[in-house]
């Protein structure tokens, strides 16, 4: 018999967790084997961002075990980079974050310039390496972001809307783009969104939260290989099951 403990990523066991008086999760379950994309929906409010922070350790569940297997990164909604710093500078910033987790500059050094080229060159910013933030349009500071916490020693990405500020446009280059650096940068990722489309598109397991308090009340495999046309029957199944299951793919929904 396969060994899961060799396979899982993350595992949140019975966990429950509240803030004052407002509980949002409740006896929630949750496995990630490593390698997997796992996408996370559910109703505004109903604890998304929370399970990002207990599976980072920047929150402790008042219930239950969070077990993590591997050094995380977290992508949140505006991206992370340093307005005064250059593009590789950003990037080589990911390399010495990553460093023993405090900071020091050791693994930054040891992989010099080359590690950070060939970011620049996964990501296609070749030319751009001297440019600020404020001179990249979104979806490019968005690539040099993934490039960042592509770096170094992290096993697990923790995404919280990542897209969400784009245009639609872009928001479909940057799902392909992660798509892409994942197969040349192969990680577990935890991704959560509202846009059902996007979880259907990117996640090998689509997981519905249910209302506050939160658990899992709906699980979605999709076996499709990737990069996944949004005309694909597997993302346009999922898309419909998942709205099912939100009560957004009935009449009367639509007339809302």
């Amino acid at each position: 018999m396969k060994d899961k403990r060799h396979t899982n990523a993350l595992h949140l066991e019975s966990v429950s967790h509240g803030y004052g008086n407002v509980e949002v999760l409740r006896d929630l379950n949750l496995v990630v084997e490593r390698g997997e994309i796992v996408v996370l929906v559910g109703p505004s409010g109903c604890g998304k961002t929370t399970i990002l922070n207990l599976l980072s350790g920047f929150l402790h569940p008042r219930e239950g075990t969070v077990n993590k297997d591997g050094i995380t990164r977290t992508v949140y909604q505006q991206d992370g980079l340093f307005p005064w710093l250059t593009v590789s500078e950003n990037i080589s910033m990911g390399l010495r974050s990553s460093a023993n987790g405090n900071g020091h500059a050791k693994n930054a050094s040891r992989a010099g310039n080359s590690e950070v080229n060939e970011l620049i060159q996964l990501i296609r910013m070749e030319g751009f390496e001297n440019h600020y933030p404020h001179e990249l349009s979104g979806g490019m500071r968005q690539r040099v972001e993934l490039a960042r916490v592509l770096a170094g020693d992290s096993d697990i990405l923790l995404m919280d809307e990542p897209f969400s500020a784009l245009d639609y446009q872009s928001r479909l280059r940057m799902r392909r783009e992660l798509i892409l650096l994942l197969e040349k940068r192969p990680r577990t990722v935890v991704f959560v969104t509202h846009d059902i489309e996007e979880a259907a598109q990117l996640a090998d397991r689509v997981l519905v939260l249910s209302n506050r308090p939160a658990t899992i009340c709906r699980e979605l495999r999709i076996d499709a290989s990737q990069p996944r046309r949004l005309s694909d029957p597997s993302v346009i199944g999922a898309m419909e099951e998942t709205l099912k299951e939100l009560g957004l793919n009935t009449p009367e929904s639509h007339q809302a």
